[in-house]
């Protein structure tokens, strides 16, 4: 478990649970594409509301849009269906696997929640047309990609503060 306040932004797999958790909750499932659009947004809204780093992991720029590849790997074998298992992940030492959980002090959950509601509602096509506006910080790191710069296509947490908009309120 990673507490936010206490160890710092947390596992991307803990808060990709939560997620799937949440949208069992509100009866919307979550495919692939879109479990990577909800995250992605999420951590950018937190991120330039509260000046703190939501996911521990950086998102990379990919051909259709922001992903972190642990989590691309995690889920593919869903396509675009919805996910109906949890992330998991290996411990080395105790060689056991293990489903990763986040946990995050009640005035954060509160507002990852908020955001979350807002943007489940959405569709994955929906996000993802979002994610590629053209002043964005997806667009911005594919730019710097496509001219010699910025191979490990990261989209960094200063490039999401410089040119994310909250759609999120």
């Amino acid at each position: 478990m990673s507490d936010l306040m206490a160890g710092g932004p947390i596992d991307a797999k803990g808060l990709a649970n939560l997620f799937l958790d949440w949208s069992i909750d509100v009866g919307i499932p979550v495919s692939p594409m879109k479990l990577q659009k909800l995250l992605f947004f999420t951590h950018s809204d937190f991120l330039t509301r509260t000046g703190m780093p939501l996911i521990k992991q950086e998102f990379e720029a990919w051909d259709y849009g922001p992903v972190i590849p642990s989590l691309y790997q995690e889920f593919k074998r869903f396509k675009d269906r919805p996910i109906t298992s949890k992330a998991t992940s290996f411990d080395p030492v105790t060689t056991t696997t293990r489903i990763p959980s986040c946990t995050l002090d009640p005035g954060n959950i509160e507002l990852v929640r908020q955001m979350f509601d807002f943007y489940i509602k959405l569709g994955a096509l929906h996000l993802s047309d979002l994610s590629h506006e053209f002043e964005g910080a997806w667009r911005q790191a594919r730019s710097l990609f496509s001219n010699g710069m910025n191979m490990d296509r990261r989209i960094s947490n200063e490039m999401i503060i410089a040119f994310h908009r909250p759609i999120h309120s």
